[in-house]
C-alpha cells in the first residue's frame, strides 16, 4: 500500500557537497540510495515519456497503469536514486489530489 500525503506547497531542498559537510560525517554517500524515490505528479505521463526519450533517458519502467489509478513511469537520475512521474487517470485517484 502507498499513502500520499498532499501538501499545499511542496519545497524540495537539493544540497551540494559545500552543504552535505554541515551534517554528520558519511550521512550522504553518493550512488548509494536504494530506498528513496522522489515522486512528481505531471499532467499526462505519456507526453512526459516522449519528451524525457528524447533526451536519451533510461527508464526503469515505462508508462503503465498502477493499482491504485494512477499511471506512472520511473527513471533513475546520475547517483541511482529513482524519479517517479503519474497522473492520476481513475475517478478515485483524479479526487484523491483535488485541492
Amino acid at each position: 500500500m502507498i499513502t500520499s500525503v498532499p501538501v499545499p506547497v511542496p519545497v524540495l531542498a537539493i544540497g551540494s557537497v559545500e552543504t552535505v559537510v554541515f551534517f554528520k560525517e558519511n550521512c550522504a554517500q553518493p550512488a548509494s540510495n536504494q530506498s528513496a524515490i522522489l515522486e512528481f505528479m505531471v499532467d499526462d505521463i505519456d507526453k512526459e515519456f516522449f519528451r524525457l526519450k528524447e533526451f536519451g533517458n533510461e527508464f526503469f519502467h515505462e508508462p503503465k497503469n498502477m493499482p491504485w489509478g494512477n499511471r506512472t513511469m520511473q527513471i533513475r537520475d546520475p547517483e541511482g536514486t529513482l524519479i517517479s512521474f503519474f497522473t492520476p487517470v481513475t475517478d478515485t485517484a483524479i479526487n484523491r489530489f483535488k485541492r
